[in-house]
């Protein structure tokens, strides 16, 4: 019965497909802010770029792909390219297993965001490379069709939004061609701006948590 309702909804804006399917609200918000309102918009994206939305993480994604099967309908195939048959361990492997265009750019972005951040963890995480810095930082990932800096906050877009308009914006994600890094000054900014977001962050969390101490 249930499978039967969400096929009558597959086609339909607005009918609120995602929000009783056991989907958390920061995932909900993500596929809206994407324009993602029906199941038949959804299937037109790719695990990988549905996994590109702030707000997503990976166990959104067997929620996603069941109520996508009960309507008929499944995720658009990712192109299969002989990088992304390859696993990489480190960010430098991964950087090392990209056409030459787009290791060059991602390259230069990697520099930029370790100069402003150099305390931040490195690391691969969701096949890509992950900074952390009291939580999530911001990534960046090369696409067959474009790269990517995902930023994680709404604020740097709306903060940033004059300069980054030469760009596609998808959610917090920030989209460049393989041959034009988004520039160094720009990415250094963004990523002073995150790191002052996530120290606060993290500021009002300790205090927050040493209220509730002396509370009990």
């Amino acid at each position: 019965m249930k499978a039967g309702k969400v096929t009558q909804n597959a086609g339909k804006a607005g009918a609120g497909v995602f929000s009783g399917i056991g989907l958390s609200k920061p995932a909900q918000r993500a596929l809206a802010n994407r324009g993602i309102n029906t199941l038949r918009q959804l299937s037109k994206f790719t695990v990988e770029e549905i996994l590109e939305l702030h707000g997503i993480g990976k166990t959104a994604i067997p929620v996603l792909k069941r109520t996508l099967r009960s309507a008929g309908l499944s995720f658009k195939k990712k192109d299969v390219s002989p990088v992304s048959k390859k696993k990489t361990g480190s960010v430098d492997e991964y950087l090392a297993s990209l056409p030459t265009d787009a290791g060059s750019t991602l390259s230069i972005v990697r520099k930029a965001i370790i100069s402003a951040a150099p305390d931040a963890e490195e690391n691969i995480s969701y096949g890509i490379p992950f900074y952390r810095y009291s939580g999530h930082l911001a990534a960046f990932a090369y696409f067959r069709s474009h790269c990517s800096l995902v930023t994680m906050s709404y604020h740097v877009i709306r903060k940033f939004r004059d300069k980054l308009k030469p760009y596609k914006i998808s959610g917090t994600t920030i989209q460049f061609p393989h041959d034009e890094p988004v520039p160094s000054v720009l990415v250094k900014k963004i990523i002073k701006t995150r790191l002052e977001e996530n120290t606060l962050k993290s500021a009002e969390g300790k205090n927050k948590k040493e209220k509730t101490k002396r509370q009990k």
